[in-house]
């Protein structure tokens, strides 16, 4: 097989075994970028449209309506749907709308969210009617940002490109919904920009079965000033690390590769704005401060206590041997709090598989199939496996071989069909490899009763 190319990375969307995507518009042959400028502005607006009676474009209604707006450039000619036409996009199907903001409605809220003030928001789950769904039980994830702010393009072939966007997150956290509606107290960091001005708060929710979500913004908060009053605490953050589990002990001996696990907690709300200098979270390898690995982005609060959060991080392949790695972080005040973990690393160490689980055993009459589950510490690896099942003469009776993507250290079950057993004492042999080379095997005992 020749080496992947540039041009053939489509390919890889569509015949990735372990992902990719539903669909591509793309171009058939050369683009230029003022043209591709309208097209990309009508296909956006039409990929958020929906006809006259609020249903929303398929894929292929949308590369039609875009090309139909573009005029008579023959331009657009170039550009090609690779995908199912009549499939839509999945867009939520409910609305989430900001009640209260302070115990004061939303819509009548005139005060900025100032630096180190507590604050309150509360919202609900509606539908189209505007009617509050009191049947929604989930989950709801919050962000607010900062104001705007002008940014640029890298303008590698071009003159760099001036564009405004919400980018700095100034609280970012998840919230309970219960019959439709939802609270949260969150504090405003001391790193914002003062001058006042409209901030953004950005919501999606899923409910707990994952088959009804929603999304909503508010453009109307005004963010900025300070208020020093509120809070008193002059502590960094509680910091504890792991490396691939949270039974893992200083000194270990880890993978290339291992993960990072870090959970912090502070009364106050740990900092991830990025916008004070020096006040990221930051990861320092083995006293490399010259270059700190920023993770802002991956701390994920908890859904009952926002000052509380966990951050999961593959850190980049180490050599063999020894290393440190230290982490730091800084709540919404500006105190700071340092932590580290010293470890050995073995490029050739086998994969731990933990808790592996066949179920059900014994396999009684009626069961056709048993399942494989299992944790490991190769986050997010591809984990081919070769299964077969043996009596105890050692004659195999059944083999499967089968390639499954990890969800950090999660493994979807794996499903074995048992018809062929009949009723004995079997051996389930389990050979595993990872993408990343590194190998574990492990058996266990079954029963069958049939």
């Amino acid at each position: 097989m020749a080496p992947l190319q540039l041009s053939y990375w489509y390919e890889m969307v569509f015949l990735n075994p372990n992902g990719g995507g539903i669909a591509l518009f793309t171009t058939t042959r050369i683009a230029y970028s003022n043209d591709n400028e309208t097209i990309n502005t009508n296909l956006f607006d039409y990929a958020v449209g929906s006809d006259e009676d609020g249903k929303r474009y398929a894929l292929g209604t949308i590369i039609q309506k875009t090309k139909n707006s573009t005029g008579n450039n023959t331009y657009k000619m170039n550009f090609t749907l690779l995908g199912d036409p009549a499939l839509p996009l999945s867009y939520p199907g409910l609305k989430i709308v900001t009640d209260s903001i302070n115990g004061i409605k939303a819509d009548g809220y005139s005060q900025p969210l100032e630096a180190m003030s507590t604050n309150t928001l509360s919202g609900s789950i509606r539908n189209g009617q505007g009617e509050i769904v009191a049947g929604f039980n989930g989950s709801a994830t919050i962000i607010v940002y900062d104001k705007m702010l002008n940014l640029k393009t890298l303008g590698n072939e071009s003159s760099p490109y001036t564009y405004r966007s919400f980018k700095n997150i100034i609280y970012k956290g998840n919230v309970k919904v219960v019959n439709g509606r939802f609270n949260v107290k969150f504090i405003i960091p001391k790193d914002i920009r003062y001058n006042v001005g409209n901030g953004r708060i950005s919501y999606y929710a899923v409910d707990d079965e994952g088959v009804r979500d929603a999304a909503g913004v508010n453009n109307t908060i005004l963010i900025g000033g300070i208020n020093e009053s509120d809070i008193k605490d002059k502590s960094g953050p509680d910091i504890k690390l792991w490396l691939n589990n949270e039974w893992f002990s200083n000194g270990q001996t880890t993978s290339s590769t291992p993960l990072l696990i870090a959970r912090l907690s502070d009364e106050s709300g740990i900092n991830t704005t990025g916008i004070g200098v020096g006040h990221d979270i930051s990861l320092f390898i083995d006293g490399n401060r010259a270059n700190p690995i920023i993770l802002n982005e991956f701390f994920e609060s908890d859904i009952t206590n926002p000052g509380k959060g966990v951050i999961y991080y593959q850190i980049p392949v180490l050599s063999p041997g020894s290393h440190t790695i230290e982490l730091r972080a800084w709540d919404i005040l500006n105190n700071s709090s340092v932590a580290s973990i010293n470890f050995m690393v073995d490029n050739k160490m086998d994969i731990k598989i933990v808790a592996p689980e066949i179920f059900p055993n014994p396999v009684t009459k009626g069961i056709d199939e048993i399942t494989l589950r299992l944790t490991h510490d190769d986050y997010d690896a591809i984990l081919s496996f070769d299964i077969e099942i043996s009596n105890l003469s050692g004659q195999v009776l059944l083999s499967k071989s089968q390639s499954v993507k990890s969800e950090g250290l999660m493994l979807p079950d794996i499903k074995i069909d048992t018809r062929r057993l009949g009723s004995g004492l079997y051996l389930v042999r389990v050979g595993v490899t990872s993408n990343s080379g590194r190998t574990a095997s492990f058996s266990k005992k079954i029963v069958v009763v049939k």
